[in-house]
């Protein structure tokens, strides 16, 4: 028995160190393999990056995705190249660099653009359609302007709309942009002025020749066909143009018109006029 004993502790050491080899055999085998692989992937990587380089070289230095023309539609008031200038594009740079955030708000920091559609095909052609802010007012701000209902000041321009009414009584202030622009309790005031006049007649805007904001309790007010001033209380706005426009259908057949009408009072209207005159308009009031 004890020669048995010896026999099977030395067969079992024997497959011990067999297994051990295999093992170590299997693990250099992977090791090899692995190393075999990461050497190929990185020659891979090497070779390939350099190759990338040299494509992207060639792809930028051909007129392949070039911009060729930039087209600019919709400008009046702001010159084709300025609106160029502007926006940053030049011919020759690649489409699929173009930001066009970045475009459009280059180009929004002139006080005339409103918005701006980019549009681009992969022929090479840029088009800029530019719209353009409308004026609702000239404003004097110590100097002449024009005014869009945002409240962004404009410049005077050749072939302005001058029947626009002359708005008085209003401060400007600098936006972050760096656009001169009506302060913002001012601009809330003009807004609802001009939203209560369409309210109460649609084109009564039309036919105002001048407003005065400087009394921030009264609005003043004279229209083209007429030398009269309205006085119209602001906190009751809307009562008082409706007065207003029955006023005007009263005083317009008049041979000497008022020169001053207050409608700053409920149903009363005191006017810088003579009797027969006074009697007459306050009767409509009244009415």
């Amino acid at each position: 028995m004890p020669k048995r004993v010896g026999a099977n502790s030395r067969k079992k050491k024997a497959t011990l160190r067999s297994k051990r080899k295999h093992t170590i055999r299997k693990l250099m085998a992977r090791l090899m393999v692995f190393v075999l692989i990461a050497g190929l992937g990185y020659a891979a990587i090497y070779f390939g990056h350099d190759r990338i380089i040299e494509l992207k070289k060639r792809f930028e230095d051909s007129a392949l995705l070039s911009v060729k023309e930039i087209m600019v539609r919709g400008a009046k008031n702001v010159p084709e190249d300025k609106v160029l200038a502007l926006s940053g594009l030049k011919p020759g740079m690649k489409i699929f660099q173009i930001n066009g955030r970045k475009v459009d708000t280059l180009l929004s920091s002139n006080p005339w653009v409103e918005s701006v559609k980019l549009v681009r095909n992969l022929s090479g052609f840029i088009s800029l359609e530019i719209k353009e802010r409308k004026p609702v007012a000239i404003v004097n701000l110590g100097n002449i302007y024009q005014v869009d209902i945002q409240g962004i000041v404009l410049p005077l321009t050749d072939g302005m709309n001058v029947s626009l009414p002359l708005v008085s009584g209003l401060k400007d202030t600098v936006d972050c942009l760096g656009r001169q622009v009506i302060k913002a309790d001012h601009l809330k005031r003009l807004k609802t002025f001009y939203r209560q006049v369409r309210d109460v007649d649609d084109g009564m805007m039309n036919r105002i020749s001048q407003v005065d904001f400087s009394d921030e309790n009264k609005v003043r007010i004279t229209f083209q066909s007429s030398p009269t001033l309205f006085e119209l209380e602001t906190e009751s706005l809307a009562l008082r143009l409706n007065h207003l426009k029955r006023l005007q259908e009263v005083i317009v057949d008049m041979a000497q018109l008022p020169a001053r009408i207050n409608l700053c009072y409920q149903n009363l209207a005191f006017v810088t006029q003579p009797v027969s005159v006074k009697t007459e308009v306050i009767q409509a009031v009244t009415d």
